[in-house]
């Protein structure tokens, strides 16, 4: 208590808590680096071709809420399609809806304004924590050490993972800022007249703008549930195909619903209505699922000029894996085209195994073939 207080207003002993403090984390990161490299060399990809391919396009302020998500795939197909890629990047990547960087997937999403105007409410609340347990003991001060460690805590986990993905965390997020702020400030400004006006008109305002956000919100939500819900709902496909259907107008910016969609058509023979409406999927969100359905529905109706772009744009957003490979391979024989076969065939059994299995060496077995021996 009074022994602790009296050390942390020192000047030498605060110095040296943030200096240890330092030298604890660089050493956390470089264990973790040594435990699980793989995973490591991964998330330095992501924030490699976050950078050099979506930050690059739009610095300022940023391609909106959900943009990581919808076309980091394309950023990466982009990034090995122009020949960038290391062969141990090819191994290490995968796709991924996340950016393993929270502060990164905001400059993406918000720009650099964005990112700064955040970075500064963080400072600034940190700021307020650290002069205010360095000047001050009094009984908010327990409280305001602990609400500072855990927001201290979810900032570093920021710097490696995705948590404020999750809403539950996103709330801690900010009712750490609030509570840190709030057991900061000097209890006299509570005393101040004015206050006893400014507060209640705050806490009003902000509980109205909060109702409205969660009544906005609230029809969105239903949507979602019932699409996530569809065959809880609808277990026959053509019945799905109507229900889905009415879901369209809300959700047609979604690339995986018209995906879902889209495998209804194709499931009831409307296989070019399907293909039609992958292509929006794609424009909307890119992800190699997408571009694999969109490779298999035009390879069925012969357009196999469409199906090989497909799956080389699969190929090029994940460079490590057979399959996506292995449908150009035939796609390219079904055409005619036995020279790009062939180069898909040999490039097929060239492809370092990251993980030895029964369907890797069918698949290289098929390849075999074709290039005859």
């Amino acid at each position: 208590g009074a022994v602790f207080n009296r050390l942390i207003q020192h000047p030498r002993a605060r110095k040296m808590a943030v200096i240890m403090g330092m030298v604890a984390l660089v050493i956390v990161m470089i264990g973790l680096f040594y435990m699980r490299p793989a995973s490591a060399t991964g998330r330095l990809l992501i924030w490699k071709i976050t950078l050099l391919e979506l930050v690059r396009e739009l610095p300022i302020w940023g391609g909106g809420l959900d943009y990581f998500r919808q076309f980091y795939a394309d950023a990466q197909a982009n990034y090995f399609a122009a020949g960038k890629g290391s062969s141990v990047e090819m191994l290490n990547v995968a796709y991924t809806p996340y950016a393993f960087n929270e502060y990164l997937k905001i400059l993406v999403e918000q720009g650099i304004i964005g990112v700064v105007l955040f970075l500064l409410i963080i400072g600034m609340a940190l700021r307020s924590a650290a002069l205010a347990i360095w000047s001050k003991a009094d009984e908010s001060q327990p409280l305001l050490i602990a609400s500072t460690a855990a927001l201290l805590g979810i900032l570093v986990f920021a710097f490696f993972s995705y948590p404020l993905n999750d809403p539950l965390m996103l709330f801690q997020l900010f009712a750490l800022l609030a509570i840190t702020i709030a057991s900061a400030s000097s209890p006299v400004v509570a005393k101040n007249t004015g206050s006893k006006v400014v507060f209640p008109l705050r806490v009003l305002a902000s509980t109205a703008l909060a109702v409205f956000l969660v009544l906005q919100a609230y029809p969105w939500e239903k949507t979602y549930e019932a699409w996530r819900n569809r065959y809880l709902h609808q277990p026959i496909e053509v019945e799905q195909l109507t229900y889905m259907e009415q879901l369209l107008p809300k959700l047609s910016q979604e690339g995986w619903f018209l995906a879902d969609l889209a495998e209804l058509y194709h499931k009831n023979n409307q296989t070019a209505h399907a293909l039609t409406l992958l292509h929006t999927a794609a424009e909307r969100t890119a992800d190699p699922n997408i571009y694999l359905k969109i490779g298999k529905y035009a390879q069925s109706l012969k357009q196999y000029e469409t199906a090989a772009e497909a799956y080389q744009r699969v190929v090029h957003m994940l460079p490590y894996k057979f399959h996506p490979r292995q449908m150009l391979m035939h796609t390219y024989s079904s055409a005619g085209e036995q020279r790009e076969a062939h180069r898909v065939a040999q490039s097929i059994l060239n492809l370092p195994v990251k993980v030895p299995s029964l369907a890797v060496d069918r698949i290289k077995a098929d390849a075999q073939e074709l290039v005859g021996g």
